[in-house]
């Protein structure tokens, strides 16, 4: 992978598969894209009662969370097991 200008960006493996991730800490939601959990062959859960079904981008744009899945992360070996958010139209 190329470094990038923008050091929000992370490498971090995930089944397996290495990405680059953005971390944003003022993020209020950790979120992951439909298509990134397609290619790993996941199970996306549904929504527990009373979650939110939509989420606001930072120019108020609408995001719509299609369920939740848990994630390992791995970075430079370090696991962090997360809940995500599942977001039909993330990239």
């Amino acid at each position: 992978m190329q470094p990038l200008e923008n050091d929000n960006f992370i490498c971090l493996k995930c089944n397996n598969i290495k990405t680059l991730a953005l971390f944003d800490s003022r993020a209020a939601k950790s979120c992951v894209s439909q298509r990134f959990v397609n290619c790993l062959k996941l199970k996306i859960q549904n929504l527990p009662i009373g979650h939110s079904q939509c989420f606001a981008a930072a120019k108020g744009k609408p995001l719509f969370v299609a369920g939740l899945v848990p994630l390992t992360l791995n970075i430079q070996g370090l696991c962090i097991p997360h809940s995500f958010a599942v977001l039909k139209h993330l990239t």
